[in-house]
């Protein structure tokens, strides 16, 4: 079984499997997490109106399936595969790479990988929206 530790600061929530955490104490606390499930910071946690630039409709669809496993997978899959499509037909080698390297660690189940891969997606999007002299609405930091 995997353990995890988990730090929460003072009033920080967390998505552990399928409940919300919250530490109600004054200080930062630790929590050991055995078994499989999702484990977010609040921080990482988005909702369908933080998905504005393509890399967040990417991380919003990939942070379901981590939560809700191998059903997300299933529930989500047609999702992802329209934002591969779409990826593909952007003509950005990078951010196609990127969006293989996620799809990837879905195939093989990595749902965790495929969630922090997102995040190389983001920082791709914001360097390119940069590059071109763009302002992008930065969401999931």
């Amino acid at each position: 079984m995997e353990t995890q530790s988990v730090e929460l600061k003072a009033g920080e929530q967390a998505l552990i499997g399928k409940m919300m955490v919250k530490n109600t104490s004054g200080t930062a606390v630790t929590l050991e997490c055995t078994g499989q499930g999702a484990v977010l910071h609040q921080s990482e946690i988005v909702n369908s109106d933080a998905t504005a630039t393509f890399a967040m409709k990417v991380y919003y669809v990939v942070m379901n399936i981590y939560i809700e496993g191998d059903e997300g997978l299933a529930k989500w899959r047609d999702s992802f595969l329209t934002l591969m499509n779409l990826a593909i037909e952007s003509n950005v080698p990078s951010m196609v790479e990127i969006m293989t390297e996620i799809g990837d660690a879905l195939v093989l189940g990595n749902f965790r990988s495929a969630l922090n891969a997102c995040l190389k997606l983001i920082a791709r999007e914001v360097e390119l929206e940069q590059q071109a002299g763009m302002d992008v609405p930065v969401a999931a930091e």
